[in-house]
């Protein structure tokens, strides 16, 4: 599926830089082939304009006048795009996706948006991670990272509280 052969493409991705990397290859495409590419943008950075927010609410008429729509996870639900007759206005949906940022419930719920695309096409970064398991050494992480994240004053006060509770009431 190519944006070159008049294509319709929706291409739905989890990162706002990836999505805005497209939007640029894209621009450099129309100025190489000195032609024009209708697209949509949708990012965190322009969600609350009026231009996107005119496309959201008629999204099923505005998503034709474009020939690409580029969309980061700004919107998470509530976006159907879909036809009548379930008729494939979408020639292609596309998906990108980096690790550790959502679930494959949101994934999907992404690529979902559009109802009934003649093609869907993935790209999941193979990126792995070597995360501790130990029980132990998780706990002590948390433990560690709740105590840096802990404003001073708090931490005063609870350690008072608890010396309190300790003398008093042999509790602690």
């Amino acid at each position: 599926m190519s944006i070159l052969d008049g294509k319709r493409i929706f291409v739905s991705s989890n990162s706002k830089r990836k999505t805005e990397q497209l939007d640029k290859l894209i621009a450099d495409i129309e100025k190489e082939q000195q032609i024009d590419i209708p697209r949509m943008v949708i990012t965190s950075k322009n969600s609350k304009s009026d231009e996107v927010q005119i496309f959201i609410k008629n999204v099923k008429q505005e998503i034709l006048n474009y020939r690409v729509v580029l969309s980061s996870p700004s919107r998470g639900t509530g976006i159907d795009i879909s036809f009548d007759n379930d008729s494939q206005e979408i020639d292609c949906v596309f998906g990108i996706y980096e690790t550790q940022i959502n679930t494959h419930l949101d994934i999907d719920q992404q690529l979902s948006r559009v109802r009934h695309p003649k093609e869907i096409n993935v790209y999941v970064s193979p990126r792995q991670f070597d995360f501790e398991t130990e029980f132990g050494v998780v706990k002590e992480d948390m433990q560690s990272k709740f105590l840096e994240e802990l404003p001073e004053s708090n931490f005063q006060i609870q350690t008072q509280t608890q010396d309190l509770v300790r003398s008093r009431w042999n509790i602690l």
